[in-house]
């Protein structure tokens, strides 16, 4: 498995009691477009329960250890 975040800009933020990550400039990694890759983070946040994705370049978590998962987990 490759670094599929590594050139893009993750912008993390603190919204009310939730932290949320915006992906921005994602353009394509290894080959396969954004929306492919998105699908792919949505997916295995939903099977290992760790954020949701609310909106299409955006991703809600309940506090900072599940943002550093998902950080870890795509990069």
């Amino acid at each position: 498995m490759g670094c599929l975040l590594k050139n893009y800009r993750l912008d993390t933020r603190r919204k009310g009691s939730k932290y949320v990550i915006y992906i921005q400039d994602y353009g394509i990694g290894h080959g396969k477009e954004m929306e492919t890759v998105l699908e792919e983070m949505t997916a295995w946040c939903t099977e290992s329960n760790i954020g949701w994705r609310m909106a299409w370049d955006q991703f809600y978590f309940k506090n900072q250890k599940e943002v550093d998962m998902f950080i870890l987990r795509w990069s």
